[in-house]
């Protein structure tokens, strides 16, 4: 089963758009960590909260985790402020990093290590997890509307992408179950 953590990063939006960036430009999709995370929301001042939850979160092993802690290094290099909270299932296991800038925002300095995860802004928080995390197999799906009509003509060519590596089994999985919404959505912008 294997040690599980939780882990939080808040960080700007500058912050946030490096790590998507990052994330977006990994070749394996396996790879790009943004798809283990259970959530990513935005305040509406503009400040980034990403969680992973019950994650095993071996840097040394797992090449997600550990294309995460290198672009917080580039945060610490581009001077982008952050705060980066690991807690282990030993609740006394609590990893802390942080990159305080000299104009380092309250909303990153208050975001405490403990176990509650203490952040006073979380009542305001956006969810942008369909939008941005899946925006990728949303476009592909929006392509693939446009390129066939039937359903197994299009089942089937998202089955190759996802055995070719161009969709993960998430991005997939995501497809199926939101089907009808995603139709949907490309007929009212078609009709636009």
């Amino acid at each position: 089963m294997g040690y599980r953590s939780d882990v939080y990063l808040k960080t700007t939006t500058e912050g946030y758009l490096i790590i998507k960036r990052r994330n977006d430009s990994i070749e394996n999709p396996e790879h790009r960590p943004l798809q283990y995370a259970e959530e990513i929301k935005r305040t509406p001042t503009g400040f980034y909260k990403i969680w992973f939850c019950d994650i095993k979160w071996y840097e040394g092993t797992y090449e997600e985790i550990k294309q995460f802690m290198e672009v917080l290094d580039d945060l610490v290099e581009q001077g982008i402020p952050y705060s980066f909270i690991r807690i282990g299932e030993d609740t006394t296991d609590v990893e802390y990093k942080v990159n305080w800038t000299d104009d380092v925002p309250d909303e990153i300095q208050t975001f405490e290590p403990v176990v509650d995860v203490n952040d006073e802004d979380w009542s305001c928080y956006e969810d942008i997890t369909k939008t941005e995390k899946y925006s990728h197999v949303i476009g592909v799906m929006f392509d693939l509307f446009d390129k066939y009509e039937g359903y197994d003509d299009i089942k089937e060519a998202l089955r190759h992408m996802n055995s070719d590596g161009e969709v993960s089994d998430e991005e997939y999985d995501y497809a199926i179950l939101h089907w009808e919404e995603l139709l949907k959505e490309w007929e009212e912008r078609r009709e636009k």
